[in-house]
Order: structure tokens, then C-alpha cells, then sequence
């Protein structure tokens, strides 16, 4: 990653400014920023907890009235272009909403499988 912020974004600009040695030592700080701010990234991220499910769960909600809209426009051709459209922007409110109350009121937070133990 290091080598190709320096060569995608800094060499252009740096070309012949800097040295060999001073162009090293550039990669070697980028190395050790790269380094730092992944392993900031990571401890940020744990707090967050399921934010890969919130996202997962959204995109599928939100693809069901894109889809709905698809088979609509493919079987009824002369359907309308606004009823299509306050439907689509409707459902996807609903369905966000459904996102958010499932993700908040968690229902599933108790139940767990049984082991072989």
C-alpha cells in the first residue's frame, strides 16, 4: 500500500526534489502511517459491533422494491412512471424502518443453538 501511495500519488510531485535515501525513508513513514491508522481502524471498528449485518440486512431491503419495480415494469409495460416511483421511495422508507426496529429491539439476542459439549 505503501509503495503505491508513493508512486500513484508522490513521485509525480517529488520527482527530482529528493534523493534516493530521502525517498526510502518516505516509504518508511508511509509504512509506519498505513501501519498505525489500520490497527486505529481496527480497535474503532470493534465497538461498533454487527455493523456487517446492519448492512447486509439494509442492501436485501432495499433490494426487494428495485426488484418489485423490475417484474412490475416487465409484466404490466404501461404501468405509471410516479406511482412507480412514490412506491419504490415508500416501500424503501418502510423497509429501512423494519431495518432500524429489527437491529434496536434485537430479537434474537437470547436465543441461542445447543452445543455438542
Amino acid at each position: 500500500m505503501a509503495a503505491a501511495i508513493y508512486e500513484d500519488f508522490l513521485k509525480q510531485k517529488l520527482d527530482g526534489k529528493i534523493t534516493d535515501h530521502q525517498a526510502t525513508f518516505l516509504n518508511k513513514a508511509i509504512v509506519v502511517a498505513c501501519g498505525v491508522s489500520s490497527t486505529v481502524l481496527a480497535f474503532a471498528a470493534d465497538p461498533l459491533g454487527g455493523i456487517l449485518r446492519v448492512c447486509v440486512s439494509v442492501m436485501g431491503a432495499l433490494s426487494g422494491p428495485m426488484v418489485a419495480i423490475f417484474v412490475l415494469a416487465m409484466f404490466f409495460p404501461r404501468s405509471g412512471f410516479w406511482s412507480c416511483i412514490v412506491s419504490f421511495v415508500v416501500s424503501n422508507i418502510i423497509m429501512i424502518i423494519i431495518c432500524i426496529a429489527n437491529y434496536v429491539e434485537d430479537p434474537y439476542r437470547d436465543l441461542f443453538l445447543p452445543t455438542n459439549s
